[in-house]
Order: C-alpha cells, then structure tokens, then sequence
C-alpha cells in the first residue's frame, strides 16, 4: 500500500488528438502542435473532448495545450501580438471546459498534503528545444545563442510573460510543469526564474511547480550527459532568493527505463535529505511513454516499432503502477502524481487509474 498520495496526471495530449480524434501535425503546417487547435472555436471544441476524455478516464490533473507556445512560434502560426492574450486565455478556457463537461469540480478528490484540491490544471512549459523548428527537446542540441543558464533563463521568462495576458491565470491553474527538459544547464536556468521578481510575475511565482527531465538514450542520463544525481542536485539545491520546485520527475522516457531512473533519484533525493533535513521532500512527478515498445522515428514522423523488438508481455499500467507502489513506500517523496506521455491515451489512464 501507498505510503504516500498518489495522483494521476493526463496522458500524451498531442498523440491522444491523433489517435483518438484523427487530428495531424506537422513541423511545417503547425509548429505549435496541440496548441495549434486553439487557433478557432471549432479545432479548439474538438481539444476540449479530448481533454474531457482524460478527467472521465481519472485524472486528478490535466495540462494546458501550451507546452510548444513561445513567442516565435505563435508569429509562424500567424498569432499577432495583438491575439496572443485571446490565444492563450483559450487554453486555459478549454481546459476548465474540459474539466466541466466530465462533470468534475474541484474537491471531488481528496486534498493533497499540501492543500491543493483537484481535479485541476497545471500550465504546461516545454523546454527551448520544443519550440525550435524541427524540435530538439529529444537531444538538447540548442541555437548556440542560449547554450548558457542566463541565456535560457531570459528565454524562459520571456515565454512566461506571454501568460500573463490571461486573466486571473494564478487563480485559474494548480501547478507550472517544466517537461522534457534535456540539460543542466536549463534546469539551472529555470530554478534561476524564481530568484529574480523580475523574471516571473509574481502571483505565478507563488504557485507550486515541477521540473521533469527526459532520458531518451541507453544510459541514464540527459541528452547532454548529465547524470542523474547531478540533475536531481540542481533541481532541489537552494538558490538564493528561490523556490524549490514541489515535485521533480521523468516524463516522455520508455517506460522500460523507470525502474533504474527512479531508483537512482531516490537514491539521490535520501542523499540530498540527509544532508539538507530540513528540506522538505519533494514529490514525485512520473508520466513515462505509452508506448509498448515502438520508437518516434523523426523522419517518417511515426511511431515505429524497431527491428527486433518485441512488444512487452506485461501491460503498461502494470509496470507504472508497480513502479509507483515501490517508490511510494520508500519514504522519499511527499506525494506522487503520475500519467502518461506520448502514446498514453485516456483509456491508459483509465487502466492506470483501475490499477492504482
């Protein structure tokens, strides 16, 4: 049994709109991907379904289609100045839409330790390499105008000024999600937002917020070699005047790789703990592939399942909620929350939902 809460997140939004609803992408026509469905009322009806799709199947928490948005992203979409706070506060409107049409208030689950009360929404924020044009969250190879912490720092404040064209924003989402995020270095670049007020609004400082890291290799380690102990030391080490994040994860990693990640984070949190034990743990923030094995092949641009490998005999929620049940009880974490990333549709939830 848990030794802590346990929440479930969405599944893989942009994938889920392909799968389910039978909606494309492309680098080319929508560099804003999901968020490219907030465009008019009619594409943004058909998210709203899909997004409701994921609180029927059990999400306590769903993300905002905003993870690709940046400021160069929405002029290549053809999103004026002008129409960005409309742009925007349409995520947000579509989400709370979602929520209401499954019929879900907040507080129709249990308060977490912390006193937020789902179902909820967290405002979903790609790394750089998201928003370039092709993408490159997957190897964190970056213009080499931001190869620096203060370079992505600014980047990311920038996009985070966007938001703050939507009204009553702090009001409106639970959490900030910094996903997929592939370097030290903007890891370090986004616990520096909150060092400075002038980087992030305040009220959006105040809300609690989570750092998830990808692992796309072999090895465990970021896309620029970063180890894991190092990743989880940036992540949680004080900085001057900033906030630690609430929660530290994986996501967008195969689910074949969690055992090993997960295990040395914990190894790495106890660590860090013992030497900080007045810091308060962190949560945990898991939402691996929901893929049963195929591979994201970049220039097909479709999921492919590589030559000799076969399919897992054991089902996904299986091996997730197995993995959850374990760190649950290992005293590390103060809560977990966890979901599902590309691939994962809401029947996956649902299924991870039944077997937590």
């Amino acid at each position: 049994m848990a030794t802590c809460p346990v929440y479930v997140l969405d599944g893989g939004l942009g994938t889920a709109l392909q799968d389910r609803y039978g909606v494309q992408f492309s680098a080319g026509t929508t560099p804003l991907w999901s968020s490219h469905l907030l465009i008019n009322n009619e594409q943004a009806a058909v998210l709203r379904r899909c997004q409701s799709d994921f609180v029927r199947a059990g999400a306590d928490l769903i993300e905002t289609a905003t993870y690709q948005v940046s400021a160069a992203g929405l002029e290549l979409t053809g999103v004026s100045s002008a129409d960005t706070g409309a742009f925007l506060t349409r995520a947000v409107d579509v989400a709370e839409g979602a929520i209401a049409d499954a019929g879900a208030k907040p507080g129709d689950s249990p308060e977490s330790s912390r006193g937020l009360r789902f179902p909820g929404i967290a405002l979903s924020l790609g790394p750089y390499g998201a928003c370039m044009v092709p993408s490159t969250e997957y190897s964190g190879a970056y213009d080499a105008a931001v190869c620096s912490i203060e370079a992505l720092c600014h980047w990311h404040a920038d996009r985070l000024r966007l938001f703050t064209r939507v009204p009553r924003l702090a009001d409106r989402v639970r959490f900030l999600a910094f996903e997929t995020v592939p370097r030290l270095d903007e890891i370090r670049a986004v616990r520096q937002l909150y060092a400075a007020p002038e980087h992030i609004d305040p009220a959006l400082a105040r809300l609690p917020y989570w750092i998830s890291c990808v692992f796309p290799g072999t090895n465990d380690t970021l896309p620029d070699g970063t180890a894991v102990a190092d990743a989880v030391s940036a992540m949680l080490a004080p900085v001057p005047g900033g906030q630690r994040p609430w929660g530290i994860g994986i996501n967008c990693t195969k689910i074949s790789r969690l055992n090993s990640l997960v295990a040395q984070y914990e190894t790495a949190v106890k660590a860090y703990l013992a030497a900080s034990p007045s810091t308060p743990h962190p949560a945990l923030v898991l939402y691996p592939d929901g893929t049963n094995g195929e591979v994201y092949n970049t220039t097909t641009q479709l999921w492919e399942l590589p030559p000799g490998v076969a399919p897992p005999t054991i089902a996904w929620e299986a091996q997730l909620s197995s993995i959850v049940r374990s760190t649950a009880a290992t005293g590390c974490w103060s809560e977990i929350l966890v979901g599902g990333c590309c691939k994962a549709t809401d029947r996956d939830i649902s299924a991870l939902q039944a077997a937590l």
